[in-house]
């Protein structure tokens, strides 16, 4: 530990970070001579401080929504079934961008109560927790909708007109089932 008088510094600028009423950091202009501040270096010293105490907030802010965006794509991603008479089924994900590791793309396979197997692959425009909510949308509306007719096409048909109609979704998806 260096004391500030061990460092050589005379003069000293401090503002102070505080979270839920405990200092937790600081920032600090300091010069070796002895000198008075004037208001613009204050100031300027204030800002620095104002826009680094943003900017970590925004990095915790966005950590905390990738990681919920990540639990609720996991969730989202069926357990590959083995079920399926005839075909072997197995999955691999990779992000084309590594900032993007979260995203609108989607598989699902399932058998429903007739028999029937289906396979739908998708990709919904966005990333982060956005996209990975309207992947839950699309998804589920789009098992509920193959559930409720035998026909592929009407399914996602219905699909489609719903998501449409009711603005589900704010940009684009593209699907295969």
């Amino acid at each position: 530990t260096v004391t500030l008088e061990q460092a050589g510094c005379r003069a000293v600028v401090a503002v102070p970070f505080y979270h839920e009423g405990r200092l937790v950091a600081a920032i600090f202009a300091m010069n070796q001579m002895p000198r008075q501040w004037t208001a613009d270096e204050i100031t300027l010293v204030e800002q620095a401080a104002t826009m680094t105490r943003t900017s970590i907030e925004a990095a915790r802010v966005m950590r905390r929504e990738h990681d919920i965006a990540t639990q609720l794509q996991e969730a989202l991603q069926p357990p590959v079934t083995d079920s399926v008479p005839g075909l072997a089924i197995a999955d691999y994900y990779k992000a084309a961008l590594g900032e993007a590791e979260v995203g609108g793309d989607f598989y699902d396979v399932f058998v429903d109560d007739k028999g029937s197997t289906y396979l739908a692959v998708g990709d919904l425009s966005g990333k982060g927790l956005a996209a990975a909510r309207q992947v839950a949308v699309v998804r589920n509306m789009l098992r509920l909708a193959l559930y409720s007719t035998s026909s592929p096409a009407t399914a996602v048909t219905m699909l489609n007109r719903t998501v449409a109609t009711h603005g589900l979704i704010s940009e684009f998806a593209t699907l295969f089932v």
